[in-house]
């Protein structure tokens, strides 16, 4: 009776032992499966484009939505006796304007005449929920404009 209390004592402390060693990385690992992560870029990614008869366009960023602007680019068609100095991509947030502006480069002249100028850069700005992006092209006799934007959304909670 006494050899069978030993083992069973053996037994149970090499399950404790055992237990203890295999219970923190199992844990661990189903701790990771649950936990959310919400400011990772690659998961909600953006991206925003738009052809506009004019050299501003705006995007209202929805409620609940962070919005962070890696990557911006421009093109815009100009007649041959003006020109494009610049663009930028502005946002009101919290009653300051923050801005990111890149200068302007001559691109290609196309069959009528008219000169494309085109602008592109990489930034971080953040537009907060129910704000509104404000993207221009700064120069003159811009005819129209083709803007895009990329990043990724965070959800506000």
């Amino acid at each position: 009776m006494r050899n069978k209390l030993l083992t069973l004592a053996a037994v149970l402390v090499l399950l404790a032992v055992l237990g203890d060693l295999y219970a923190k990385p199992l844990l661990a690992q189903i701790r990771a499966a649950l936990v959310q992560n919400v400011d990772e870029p690659g998961r909600n990614p953006i991206g925003l484009s738009v052809n506009a008869d004019s050299s501003e366009t705006f995007w209202s960023v929805p409620g609940g939505k962070r919005y962070v602007i890696e990557q911006y680019t421009a093109f815009c068609e100009v007649s041959n006796t003006g020109f494009l100095t610049s663009v930028e991509l502005s946002v009101s947030t919290g009653g300051a304007l923050v801005s990111a502006t890149t200068p302007a480069f001559v691109s290609y002249t196309i069959s009528d005449g008219n000169v494309v100028w085109g602008a592109s850069s990489t930034t971080r700005l953040y537009a907060d929920p129910n704000t509104t992006l404000t993207f221009a092209g700064v120069g003159s006799s811009i005819k129209n404009c083709s803007f895009s934007v990329s990043g990724y959304a965070i959800s506000q909670p």
